[in-house]
């Protein structure tokens, strides 16, 4: 019989891969060499051991950092809605543009591209897989479901905190089975086969993954705490928009009162000590006595602390796109770039960020075909990836113009098709005589 843990109770459990671990090893975020990812993780990790992904809290990263911080959220969007678009493939040969071949049925190709499950369709289903392996440690886990016939029917993304790895005890093939704890508090065996984990692989821990908010922890953190501080002083700022002292020795009360209603007739009278707070209250005007004689004027609209804020917001930007390797262009402000300037960082995105993106994704799935047949993304309709190669038949031609190259070398370049025997070749015309 299956055993069943109430959710809450089972996270109190010690996993059994960390019996016989070294002393927790615990990093203050105050302190000095301070681990950043700490910001999101929340708990201590065990080190050098496979649970170093566990303490990584998922509901808390979702909460406080993807839908909290615009940044965070338009990154993961800029990189997830390109693989929930793109169609999948499943080929072999050709080159990294088109396959020699392609398989036009196929279980994986019905599912990812159509129906993953009853629930998800197969844009969906990409979609949310793509934003949990940018947001997860641990990696993504589908579960893969069979008919009786062995044909793959089913996939099914699993909640990453609910699942725990059991490493194989003689380390021959890492993972021994998967543990699944369900909405219910029931755990369900998963043997590796009925499982696809895909990860961004760390660099000493085959257990683990590792996600963009690690190096961006503290900055999401910053960009969040700024704004909401920023929010909080404009709800409750009583501050005037500027102050007029002037000489109020033998002024009758009523005639104070009376300018002050001129200077800002939604402010309360001048006998009182501040004005109301809020946004609704900003940019009025208060009048105070001053001593004898003159008139003076303070305009408290220009702080420091608002331009404190301009800079960290700013900076905190920059550090988390940074991260995730989005260009700001690629997020919708490209006011300060030529058009050249944005065409080049959209194809830097898509040949740095997002191709090894759906390279990784797509390797997951490789496993379930035959050899040589491998699973990719359509990329063939995506523009920004033509840069290079038009840059390439831009020089081409004019080799070809200059008599450097033959018009069969240029074809070849721009990947256009071989002449066919017989065709008449076209020169160039000669170039123009100087001032003609």
């Amino acid at each position: 019989m299956a055993r069943q843990f109430l959710p809450t109770l089972r996270g109190l459990l010690v996993p059994r891969t960390a019996a016989a671990a070294p002393p927790t090893e615990t990093k203050d975020l105050l302190a000095g060499n301070a681990y950043v990812s700490m910001t999101y993780a929340g708990v201590t990790n065990v080190w050098g051991t496979p649970g170093r992904a566990d303490g990584w809290d998922m509901e808390r990263v979702i909460v406080e950092g993807y839908e909290r911080s615009i940044w965070t959220f338009k990154s993961v969007e800029a990189i997830s809605k390109h693989a929930s678009t793109l169609p999948i493939q499943i080929g072999r040969g050709g080159d990294e543009r088109r396959f020699e071949e392609t398989l036009d049925s196929h279980p994986l190709l019905k599912l990812l591209n159509k129906q993953a499950n009853p629930l998800e369709t197969g844009d969906v289903f990409k979609k949310r897989l793509s934003a949990q392996l940018l947001l997860s440690k641990k990696g993504v886990f589908i579960e893969k479901t069979y008919s009786r016939g062995g044909t793959l029917v089913r996939l099914d993304l699993l909640p990453p905190d609910r699942v725990q790895i059991i490493p194989d005890d003689r380390n021959a093939d890492y993972v021994k089975h998967f543990e699944f704890t369900d909405y219910s508090g029931h755990v369900r065996e998963l043997l590796p086969r009925h499982v696809i984990w895909i990860r961004d692989p760390h660099p000493t821990d085959p257990y683990c993954g590792v996600t963009p908010l690690e190096a961006a922890g503290l900055s999401v953190d910053l960009d969040v705490k700024a704004r909401t501080y920023n929010i909080s002083f404009i709800d409750n700022d009583g501050r005037p928009g500027g102050i007029i002292g002037i000489d109020l020795d033998g002024v009758d009360p009523r005639e104070v009162e009376r300018i002050q209603k001129r200077l800002a007739p939604g402010a309360h009278n001048a006998g009182q000590k501040r004005l109301a707070p809020g946004a609704h209250n900003a940019g009025q005007l208060t009048l105070v006595g001053t001593g004898p004689g003159g008139v003076t004027y303070v305009d408290t609209s220009a702080r420091p602390r608002e331009m404190a804020y301009e800079t960290l917001s700013s900076t905190a930007k920059g550090e988390i796109l940074a991260a995730f390797g989005v260009p700001e262009s690629i997020v919708g402000n490209a006011s300060e770039r030529t058009y050249a300037n944005a065409d080049r960082e959209e194809y830097q995105f898509w040949d740095h960020t997002e191709l090894p993106h759906l390279n990784l994704i797509a390797s997951g799935f490789d496993p379930d075909l035959d050899d040589e047949w491998i699973v990719r993304f359509d990329t063939s309709s995506v523009q920004a990836l033509e840069f290079p190669r038009r840059q390439a038949r831009e020089e081409a031609r004019k080799e070809w113009e200059a008599g450097l190259i033959t018009i069969d070398e240029y074809r070849e370049i721009a990947g256009r098709p071989a002449r066919r025997p017989g065709c008449p070749v076209r020169t160039p015309s000669p170039p123009l005589p100087h001032g003609r």
